[in-house]
């Protein structure tokens, strides 16, 4: 760019090829040019006159330092007659300022040269003149102007805005400024000067920017660049065939309407007060104000990037006239109306008006044809409505007076539905909705309502959003039916942003409900950035912890989690065009479900019995498959298809997301949207091949054409003609022409030459290809024949058992010439696709070496009779009755003589759908159904290359693998949750070795390990503590260089053992694992010795040393041969737990070291980009980089988010943390503490992560959440890699499962495979919407019992019976079905009724011996629970049917046949082995909804005589589970339920009619807003919620009266020998709800918010926030929450009861008559004793409390009482009133020691007189302790420590513990920070000094009060009571506490553990 004369830019620039600032690479880095090849995906583009340099394929650079426009100006013209049409242009920088520039000015005065500028700002003015005159003049020319002057003039101006430190000095030069073109010193000045750190500085040189200057440019400048229109840098690496431009059918635009949501910008543009173009919005993400209400993106942002597009630029701005991507035309305040905020916004209906300007220009500019394709492929985009409801409350409308709620919502909606129609009729028919967010509990409505009410939610403006919100969904619905086409998305704003609102924290926020931005209450006046009115305003420090940025909107990082649910959940359900976009279509994954015909890819199938679903099963022929054993395996009965189970095509099927394809000529199939298999067993290309026996290919073309008519009848012809063109045809035609002329001795084996018969085969599958391609097809996949002479019925004909070689030379020529068919049938039909795969080698492969690929047997069939199982007899069906068959199909290559067996057909449908190998055929079967075909141009077709290319993008395994699972996929966007629960592995393991599990292969050995010599599977050098660096902890490790020397040993060991060629096989084949660089950058912390070394480098060249070494390493190793890489990044090292406390002065302890982690994010980005480098420089580099760092900072930040509990605390170690790494106890420091469960933590020492975490993130590498799928790993893998069998692994040794039986209580989805009424299914919405976020035949909301149970065990989700495929049975099976009875006549023909059920149950024991052996199943099923849920049916059906069975029969009797046949097979099960019975007994069927709703009178009351049955047919049971639903049912609030008679979903009476899901019959139904205020779902079943308590209480509950019954946690009768008990008494510290079922005052209860939030997300009762010290130490002592013994329904008492009231004292006089004192308590123990003894017997139950522990906290009261009554006797005598507590509390000690009690826990008085509450009371507002009281509670604990000891000499067996908490307790209130805490005299919730007045909640009296932000920062919660996190702290030392010699108790840990 530097000129020699200034005269040069007085000429216009016409056209330009490059401007200067695209020069060759003279800076450190890249210039503009290779940035944005970044972006495009693109290499970077190479040098003309590069010597060499003749591959022209991705462009190339033409660039000249210096040079002009002048030589030829007309240059853009020149190259648009060429062909070019897509044009980038940049405006010229500021020359002027450069620094060359500024050393020019003649005043010296380092101003900007002046005399420059007029020329710059005229060129600047005028080129885009002459860019849109040529736009008008040359047609399809595109182009993009982007404003490089102005961008570059502020980086100079302010550089430290950007993030550069200087803006006018050049990096490198010499001279004023750097100005001096001297760097380098090549330019004849040899001396120069050059900068630290060239990232520091815009300019590198005198008159170039620096890369880091470019890179930012190219950002900015790609995300608003259009380079044309559907020829996008974006996609043009998925082009094909030397296509350079994208068809226009395939490009999807984005058109954008709303408010500020949305607004990208457009208000900047009119004249309104409602804008954000100022600081600070824009700065996360643009670093400056574009206009956009937020910090950084919008949503709508996101989904365009996701989509593959640019930003959408608002429609207003200046110089947007490019719309081919769309348009945003949303303004912020903007409303559905046009007289919301009038005057001041772009209200929908003008938006309107915009968008059909933007539609004539597109018109003009495409044409009408092609601008039409676009409007009806576009997606429009809505989020308005918002600002219509809060304007009216803004300006306190007439219409809140004057119109009702629904009438205003109706008008708005009307406004709405008024835009979509006009859109529709213009074209449009792809919509995306929003849901109306929380508007009011957005931060400005917060105060509003402050102002009015007090604090919470503006609650007028919420009928008007929920009642707009439950309407939209209804209008879009009614549109879909109305308009033809019209699809759309809606999502769930209003919810997304309510859950991070209300729980921030779970999301990863800080804060939900102040704004960052803003000032006033919750930051929510709108005063962000100081241009509203008011100029100050507050501003957080990292807008990314708060959910809001301003007082309305988002932040960026809201957006983008929003953006990727609507994404991902919404958009995939979403059709925007399968197969119309490669934009959108290469993001999206095959998870679509509804697809209409114009949007998804179909799959028609020809052939044989490779692909033959059952058609012959409907022809009068003898080659059928239609009886046993075919089919078995997965669909448990023969279909026609001659294989075990699914063939290719089915699995093909599955992977393209369609159902399976059935078989055309099945009867009632007149459905083919989804396509149709025409495929025939016997077939042949030609009509003589089994002729009469068959349907040959001419006739199913004819049945082809046939479908094609029926599509054009139904779709319409233009629909039909769309389907055809999309859908993939595939072929498997060919071997029985060849088998057919041997098998009839034909004499074409003498008259025709191997060519000539060939020839008929293959025109005969020409001619069909072709009449395909007449009607439409344009895209075709193909097998190879198999190698008919090895598969088992040729064998026999061979010589000793070998194939039969003279049919060999048929196959072998038919496999030569077809690749050259198709290669020339592509060239002769325009848009011929297909896809070739290998399936003779493939199957070669597995018939000579099949333990390779996981099978046993290669040659012999499964199935069949004589040598090899090669005669054609299986099933006895076809003359030979007799045959044999193996017992595991799955040992087997071959399943019958001639078929390979489902696993083989899975494997190669795998391979087929995502490879291309072997002879790098053109194309993948997964991309024909994506509409993608390879850019064939690029790479020659010989046999010697390779190219592999995965292509289903979300495939999980690589090829090398014994064994391909199937690909998982969801079915909506959603997938299950996952179950928590299993039990932790014992052993910690590395990522390295999760990743070998996942590639199976054998734990890689460590290098070193003595007798080691065997490296096939690779081995392992890492050393920890080693680095990059040699002086890296030198001398103690073995460090990266040694590391590559010992590799270089064994690649010489390698090429001596198996030479030179496989040795370089294996090492191109290997993958090469890095984890390196983190102890280099901590070594210099850590230690003195090598620091010297390393404080002589800056930061910059330390890291470059360290990258250098590593890039040496793999530079090295590439020479070796290896080719294949993969790299974590470093982690958050300076965020470490060690790091966390080592060396960091006492206030610094717990904070990251940000220097360390800056270094880490300076190293990881260099270390990708030498990656990059690497890549581009060495042929066949390939890597996988996973970004560790982000993974691992968001476990340590939101453990819970990822099943783990903590984050910075470490499971093994010492110190804070356990940080200091002593774990083993082998350093200087040899005491250490261990974790008792490592799979809660992160990390397991103070450095390293545990096993789970190593798992979590392996699984990620692993499958695809890093930057590249590690599948790239295997990138041209061979499958003949060597891979591992472990054979059966056998059963763990206490293996569990579960059998279930039963109704729809059970049934998990039986009966969607049966053919039932929908009565019996819940296969629909809104069923398991709750928790599994789609349907899965599961009859309530969320999980069953059964569910819930197996969590308990640690045992996975218990599958159905009858779901295809399922042949496992290692953790059980669940046969339960809807409707079942024990009787058969219970809906008998629609259920599987109880005896049917066993019947299966017995095939799955038949399947369990044979796999496992009699002995070890017999074993497994007597060591499995079989649980049982029946007879609900049973007495319900006689009612609903009127039967007179009840006149034929007592109840009696009838209930005695019902047990009777669950008794039959309760035996039958038992001859089996079964040993462990789980039995739930009948709910009180007459007090469901459907019953109570047809009680006369509709009184709702319950039907009691079908109660009465229930209760018969349960004492057979136990009847603590009819109790329990008993009383839910009746008393739904002292459940914590709202509703207990009427459903959630249903109609009519009580919702009592069973129409949820409107799918039985009545299709209106209503639905709650939230289920989990409901006992009942639907009219019959419960929610989920009530599950969970009922299994809560199954899993623990005790034996019934009669003692035969268990709890399903126990395995035997008896209680187990160390069964633990809590029995708690005491007042408010330990009541966990007692005081709620009391007539008491609000003073002394707590059930109310804002109580319980933080660990329950509920009030339960308990004073505090969260748990209590009860709670924690049952959690430690793994016993269950002990509930309160006043819980209604609740009765069983094996794990103890708590007693504790808040108030009560030892004396019955404190606060007598509002609490439950402690003589009282006593009074209930003993009641509880009684029930124990009555239950277990009284031996069982003296050793149960013998065992107990008995926690007592209480006297508090006493004193607090005496105070606050001005009791004489406290104030005379402290001592004798002191006596009077303390006696009391040793007489209850000794009863409870009478009744067997012999180990209490005590935990004394705390400092009374430092709560809030006493503070708030001191005179003069002092806030100091009440001293008195203080002194009161250590004389307390003085005496009680006497007498406890008295006790222990006095009573045999007295245990206790009682360790002084006082000192603790007045220490952390008193010196809060040092327990990190802030703040330990306020409390969290109240008013008043220090919040001590009790108006925590508002229900005391006193309705305000205060509630902090953050309650982990308190040490009280409210003015008397702490929070959880102060009991986790007390419950911890008093746990572990360690008495001294001199005392005589003993901690609570070895309290629970004597015995």
């Amino acid at each position: 760019m530097y000129l020699s004369s200034y005269s040069a830019i007085q000429y216009m620039m016409l056209a330009i090829i490059t401007t200067s600032t695209q020069l060759e690479r003279q800076v450190i880095g890249r210039t503009v040019k290779p940035s944005s090849t970044d972006y495009a995906k693109l290499p970077l583009i190479q040098l003309y006159l590069k010597p060499g340099n003749h591959e022209f394929t991705y462009g190339v650079n033409f660039a000249s330092a210096g040079a002009g426009a002048l030589i030829e100006t007309r240059a853009g013209s020149e190259v648009y007659k060429k062909g070019g049409r897509h044009f980038g242009f940049f405006s010229i920088w500021p020359l002027a300022c450069v620094p060359f520039a500024r050393i020019l000015e003649v005043r010296q005065s380092g101003a900007c040269l002046d005399e420059i500028t007029p020329y710059i700002t005229l060129h600047n003015r005028e080129f885009p003149k002459v860019l849109e005159n040529l736009e008008k003049e040359l047609e399809g020319f595109k182009y993009s102007f982007s404003e490089f002057h102005d961008f570059l003039k502020e980086r100079m101006d302010y550089p430290s805005k950007y993030g550069f430190e200087e803006g006018k000095v050049a990096c490198c030069g010499s001279g004023p400024y750097n100005g001096i073109l001297r760097c380098g010193g090549k330019r004849g000045v040899t001396e120069y000067e050059l900068c630290e750190n060239v990232s520091e500085h815009v300019f590198f040189d005198s008159g170039h920017g620096t890369e880091r200057l470019y890179q930012q440019f190219v950002k900015q400048f790609w995300s608003g660049f259009i380079f044309g229109f559907c020829t996008s840098l974006l996609i043009i690496t998925t082009l094909s065939h030397g296509e350079i431009g994208l068809p226009s059918e395939e490009h999807v635009s984005l058109f954008i309407f709303g408010d500020s949501i949305f607004d990208a910008g457009n208000n900047n543009y009119i004249n309104t007060s409602l804008r954000a173009n100022f600081r600070p919005y824009g700065e996360s993400f643009f670093k400056h104000s574009t206009g956009r209400f937020s910090d950084g993106r919008l949503i709508s942002d996101f989904i365009a990037e996701y989509a593959n597009l640019p930003f959408i630029p608002p429609y207003l701005q200046p110089g947007n006239h490019q719309f081919t991507y769309g348009a945003n035309f949303a303004s912020a305040g903007a409303g559905a109306l046009v007289e919301t905020s009038q005057g001041l916004v772009i209200d929908l209906h003008s938006q309107l008006s915009y968008f059909e300007r933007v539609r004539e220009s597109l018109t003009k500019n495409l044409g009408e044809e092609e601008a039409n394709t676009l409007i009806s492929r576009a997606v429009y985009l809505f989020s308005v409505g918002g600002n219509d409801y809060s304007y009216i409350f803004g300006t306190n409308s007439s219409i809140l007076r004057t119109q009702s709620h629904r009438e205003f919502v109706g008008t708005v909606l009307g406004n709405i539905t008024a835009a979509i129609n006009e859109i529709y009729k213009k074209g449009g028919r792809n919509f995306g909705f929003l849901s109306l967010d929380p508007l009011g509990c957005l931060p400005f409505a917060r105060v509003v309502e402050q102002e009015q009410n007090g604090r919470g939610c503006f609650k007028e403006i919420s009928p008007y959003v929920k009642l707009h919100n439950k309407a939209l969904p209804k209008l879009l619905q009614k549109l879909e039916t109305k308009l033809k086409g019209f699809r759309y998305s809606l999502s769930d704003y209003n919810e997304f942003l309510r859950e991070r609102i209300n729980h921030p924290s779970k999301y990863g926020f800080e804060e939900g409900k102040a704004a960052c931005c803003g000032s006033g209450a919750y930051r929510g006046i709108f005063s962000c950035g100081g241009q509203r009115g008011i100029r100050e305003y507050k501003l957080c420090p990292n807008a990314s912890e708060y959910v809001f940025f301003d007082s309305a909107h988002p932040t960026e990082r809201v957006n983008e989690q929003f953006a990727r649910l609507f994404w991902n959940t919404s958009f995939h359900d979403f059709i925007f065009g399968f197969c119309t976009s490669l934009l959108i279509l290469l993001t999206l994954s095959h998870s679509v479900s509804g697809l209409s015909s114009k949007e998804h890819a179909s799959l028609f199938i020809f052939g044989d019995s490779i692909f033959d679903a059952g058609n012959n099963n409907y022809t009068n022929t003898s080659y059928r498959a239609n009886f046993q054993p075919y089919g078995e395996t997965f669909f448990k009965n023969p279909t026609g298809r001659f294989s075990d189970g699914r063939l290719i095509s089915d699995f093909i099927a599955e992977y393209a997301n369609l159902p399976i394809i059935p078989p055309y000529l099945q009867p009632g199939n007149r459905q083919f949207t989804n396509g149709s298999n025409f495929a025939s067993a016997g077939a042949g290309a030609l009509v003589e091949t089994f002729h009469g026996l068959v349907i040959d290919l001419h006739s199913q073309l004819s049945h082809f054409e046939r479908v094609r008519e029926s599509l054009t009848k139904n779709l319409g012809d233009e629909e039909a003609k769309t389907l055809i063109s999309r859908a993939v045809y595939l072929f498997s035609a060919g071997s029985n022409d060849y088998s057919y002329i041997f098998g009839t001795n034909s004499s074409i084996l003498r008259t025709h030459s191997h060519r000539e018969f060939l020839g008929m085969v293959l025109g005969n599958k020409t001619t069909a290809i072709k009449e395909i391609y007449n009607k439409g097809g344009r895209k075709f996949g193909f097998l190879t024949l198999d190698p008919l002479g090895c598969i088992p019925f040729s064998r026999p004909l061979g010589k000793e058992g070998g194939c039969f070689e003279a049919i060999t030379p048929y196959v072998q020529l038919h496999n030569e010439e077809l690749p050259k068919l198709l290669q020339k049938l592509e060239t002769e039909l325009k848009g011929f696709r297909y896809s070739l795969s290998n399936y003779n080698e493939f199957l070669s492969d597995r018939i000579n070496n099949p333990s390779k690929y996981g099978f046993k047997e290669g040659k012999v069939a499964c199935c069949g009779s004589g040598p090899f199982r090669g005669t054609f007899s299986c099933g006895g069906q076809r003359g030979t009755k007799e045959y044999d068959l193996c017992p595991n199909t799955s040992d087997h290559v071959f399943f019958d003589s001639g078929h390979p067996t489902e696993r083989v057909n899975q494997q190669f449908a795998m391979l087929f759908w995502s490879f291309v190998i072997f002879l790098c055929w053109p194309s993948v079967l997964g991309l024909l159904f994506r509409a993608v075909a390879l850019i064939t141009s690029l790479f020659k077709r010989d046999t010697s290359l390779c190219l592999c290319l995965g292509i289903h993008y979300l495939m999980l395994e690589t090829i090398t693998t014994l064994t391909l699972p199937r690909l998982h996929r969801p079915t909506s966007g959603h997938m299950e949750k996952p179950i928590s629960g299993t039990p932790p592995r014992d052993t910690l393991m590395g990522v390295k070795f999760q990743t070998s599990l996942y590639s199976n292969l054998p734990l890689i050995p460590p290098y070193l390990q003595p007798g080691l010599y065997n490296y096939v599977y690779g081995v392992n050098f890492a050393s920890g503590g080693s680095g990059a660096l040699n002086e890296t902890h030198q001398g103690v490790v073995i460090d990266l260089q040694t590391q590559l020397s010992y590799f270089k040993i064994v690649e010489k060991q390698l090429r001596h053992k198996l030479g030179y060629a496989q040795a370089k096989t294996l090492l191109s084949s290997a993958v090469y694992l890095f984890s390196v660089g983190s102890n280099d950058y901590i070594a210099p912390l850590q230690y003195n010795i090598s620091k010297e070394f390393f404080e002589s480098y800056s930061q910059e060249e330390f890291i470059g040393m360290v990258i250098g070494n590593i890039t040496h390493v793999v530079n090295e190793i590439y020479k070796k041969g290896g080719r294949k890489f993969g790299f974590l990044s470093l982690g958050p090292i300076g965020c470490h737990p060690a790091l966390l406390v080592f060396q960091q002065p006492a206030g610094k302890i717990g904070t990251c070291r940000e220097k360390l982690t800056e270094m880490a994010q300076i190293h990881n980005k260099a270390i990708s980009e030498a990656l990059h480098a690497l890549e581009i420089k060495l042929e066949g580099f390939r890597y996988s980089y996973f970004d560790f760092y982000t993974s691992m900072s968001e476990r340590l930040n939101n453990p819970t988010k990822y099943g783990l509990k903590e984050g910075k605390k470490v499971c093994c170690g010492s110190g804070p943390y356990r940080a200091i790494n002593n774990c083993g106890g082998k350093g200087p420091e040899t005491e250490y503490e261990l974790c008792d469960n490592p799979s809660e933590y992160v990390f397991f020492d103070g450095g390293h992560p545990t096993e789970r975490t190593n798992q979590q993130f392996s699984k990620l590498m692993w499958s695809g959440n890093s930057n590249f799928h590690i599948l790239v790993l295997a990138f041209c893998a061979s499958l003949l890699s060597p891979t591992i069998s472990y054979g059966h692994p056998g059963l763990p040794k206490e293996h569990a499962a579960l059998f279930i039986f039963g109704d729809s209580l059970f049934d998990v989805g039986n009966n969607d495979y049966i053919n039932t009424s929908t009565n019996f299914q819940a296969n629909f919405s809104p069923y398991g919407e709750t928790f599994f976020g789609y349907s899965t035949g599961r009859f309530s909301n969320g999980r069953l019992i059964p569910d819930i149970i197996a969590v308990y065990a640690g045992l996975p989700l218990i599958p159905r019976y009858l779901q295809p495929g399922l042949d496992n049975y290692t953790y059980g099976v669940n046969f339960a079905s809807a409707g079942a009875g024990a009787l058969a006549e219970t809906h008998q023909g629609f259920v599987i009724d109880l005896k049917t059920q066993l019947r299966y149950f017995n095939k799955v024991v038949k399947q369990l011996r044979h796999k496992l052996g009699h002995a070890e199943a017999y074993t497994f099923l007597s060591e499995a629970v079989y649980l049982f849920s029946i007879g609900g049916n049973d007495y319900l059906y006689p009612f609903e049917t009127n039967s007179s069975i009840f006149e034929s029969h007592s109840p009696e009797q009838y209930v005695g046949m019902v047990i009777g046949n669950l008794t039959k097979v309760i035996k039958k099960i038992y001859k089996h082995g079964g040993r462990k019975f789980g039995i739930t007994g009948v709910a009180p069927l007459g007090c469901v909804p459907s019953v109570r709703a047809t009680t006369s009178g509709n009184t709702g009351a319950c039907v009691e005589e079908m109660n009465a049955l229930a209760l018969q047919g349960f004492k057979y049971s136990n009847p603590d589970f009819y109790t329990y639903l008993n009383g839910v049912f009746n008393n739904p609030a002292d459940y914590g339920f709202k509703e207990g008679k009427t459903a959630c979903c249903g109609s009519g009476p009580y919702r009592g009619i069973s129409s949820c899901g409107g799918k039985r019959g009545v299709t209106d139904y209503e639905l709650c807003d939230n289920v989990t205020d409901y006992v009942f779902f639907d009219s019959v079943h419960p929610t989920e919620r009530v599950y969970e308590k009922a299994s809560e209480l199954w899993w623990s509950q005790t034996p019934n009266v009669t003692g035969s019954s268990n709890n399903l946690c126990h395995d035997h009768s008896r209680l187990h020998k160390k069964h633990k008990a809590l029995f708690v008494f005491g007042d408010s510290l330990f009541d966990v709800g007692n005081n709620n079922y009391l007539n008491t005052s609000t003073g002394f209860q707590s059930n109310f918010w804002p109580y319980g939030e933080t660990f329950f997300k509920r009030p339960t009762g308990r004073f505090s926030d969260g748990r209590l010290i009860p709670d924690i130490i049952a959690e430690y002592a793994k016993v269950p929450l002990v509930p309160p013994y006043l819980q209604p329904g609740f009765n069983y008492y094996a794990h103890g009861v708590n007693f504790a009231s808040a108030g009560a004292g030892a004396l019955a006089q404190s606060y007598q008559g509002y609490v439950i004192d402690l003589k009282t308590q006593l009074g209930n123990f003993k009641k509880v004793e009684k029930q124990l003894r009555h239950k277990l017997g009284h031996a069982e139950a003296y050793t149960l409390l013998s065992e107990a522990v008995y926690l007592i906290a209480i006297g508090s009261n006493d004193y607090s009482y005496a105070l606050a009554t001005n009791s004489s006797l406290l104030a005379s005598s402290p001592e004798e009133f002191i006596g009077l507590v303390i006696g009391n509390m040793t007489n209850v000690i000794k009863e409870i020691y009478k009744k067997g009690g012999r180990k209490f826990g005590f935990s004394g008085v705390a400092p009374l007189g430092c709560t809030p509450s006493m503070r708030a009371m001191k005179p003069g507002n002092t806030g100091t302790c009440v001293e008195e009281l203080n002194a009161v509670a250590r004389l307390h604990n003085s005496v009680l420590d006497k007498v406890l000891l008295n006790l222990k000499g006095h009573l045999p067996g007295f245990k206790y513990s009682y360790p002084d908490i006082y000192p603790l307790v007045d220490e952390i209130i008193n010196n809060a920070s040092k327990y990190g805490f802030k703040e330990g005299k306020t409390a969290c919730c109240g008013s008043g000094p220090f919040r001590g007045i009790n108006s925590c909640g508002g229900k005391r009296g006193v309705t305000e009060y205060e509630l902090c932000d953050n309650v982990k920062e308190h040490v009280f919660f409210d003015s008397n009571h702490p929070t959880e996190r102060f009991y986790q702290k007390v419950s911890k030392f008093w746990w572990s506490h360690k008495p001294t010699h001199t005392e005589t108790y003993i901690s609570l840990k070895e309290l629970f553990e004597v015995y």
